[in-house]
């Protein structure tokens, strides 16, 4: 299985370009800090990832990438938010 971060530079980065991105004028969210509005627990960002949002511009990966995969993405995504976030 690949590493998280090779995941997300393969399957994420060319949207979200690491930090955010941008899809014609629409925002995209930054995955590695900002707020995410179906949230950033394991769950909502598996859900996510797997099934996409309904929109074409968060696809569904659930038929391009295995569990392991995601489950790996997901791990990864989760520590890089921790690492990113604000002192409280």
């Amino acid at each position: 299985t690949p590493s998280g971060e090779a995941i997300f530079l393969r399957d994420c980065a060319t949207c979200h370009l690491g930090r955010g991105g941008l899809i014609g004028n629409a925002a995209l969210p930054d995955l590695l800090g900002g707020p995410l509005p179906r949230g950033d627990d394991a769950a909502a960002l598996t859900a996510t990832v797997r099934n996409g949002t309904g929109s074409p511009k968060m696809p569904a990966f659930r038929d391009g990438l295995e569990d392991a995969e995601i489950a790996a993405l997901v791990a990864w995504l989760r520590e890089q938010r921790t690492r990113n976030a604000p002192p409280r």
